[in-house]
């Protein structure tokens, strides 16, 4: 939203809301990305003031599943033009390398399914890459986000790497981060690559909005 609206409407959306309100909610047995995106468009969310990330198997919506902000017992936004919750418009897949970076340079990050196996859960920092990719050692797939992108000189020459944001706090990684090689399809990471838009308000977006 921050980046849609030019820094007019910026807001941490909550989590636990998709967490918690979609139906047949799974808590930490994982979920779909298709039914989050779905739930996000046709209902929307809340921020996360609203509706706080508890990091537990809370699977119990406590708030209405849909309807207006105030309706949900949330503070007021900025801007008195956002009255409904925060909707997107629908899901995008990105096919390369260059499409995911030009969707992060014009839009914001952008949604990858990552393949994890069992070394990436002790990444401490650096570029990763698999080594021995061999099924037997195959966790699943894990949803992230990345941020950007970049370059390094490493023994093996100048390489490139994706920024990517995890979920599993910032003592993992690169303080909640990791970077991991691109171009390659390194772990499956540029094989389904989603991105969405954010309904921000006409008014806002052309500055005659109140406050």
């Amino acid at each position: 939203y921050g980046i849609i609206s030019k820094g007019r409407e910026e807001v941490q959306l909550s989590a636990q809301n998709i967490l918690s309100c979609i139906t047949r909610p799974t808590g930490c047995e994982g979920g779909r990305l298709d039914r989050a995106w779905t739930f996000v468009r046709k209902y929307g969310v809340v921020d996360e003031d609203c509706f706080p990330y508890t990091g537990n198997n809370n699977t119990i919506c406590s708030i209405r599943r849909f309807g207006p902000l105030r309706a949900s017992g949330c503070t007021p936004p900025r801007y008195s033009e956002r009255t409904g919750r925060y909707k997107v418009g629908p899901a995008y897949r990105l096919g390369n390398e260059t499409d995911i970076m030009y969707e992060i340079m014009r839009s914001g990050p952008v949604q990858a399914t990552l393949r994890v196996y069992h070394d990436f859960f002790s990444y401490k920092e650096g570029i990763y890459r698999h080594i021995g990719a061999s099924l037997p050692h195959l966790q699943g797939y894990h949803s992230v986000r990345i941020v950007g992108w970049g370059e390094e000189f490493t023994p093996l020459g100048l390489t490139k790497y994706w920024k990517v944001a995890n979920s599993w706090g910032t003592d993992w990684g690169e303080n909640g981060y990791f970077r991991i090689l691109r171009g390659v399809n390194e772990c499956d990471i540029e094989s389904f690559v989603l991105a969405v838009w954010s309904e921000v308000d006409r008014r806002i977006l052309t500055n005659s909005y109140t406050i």
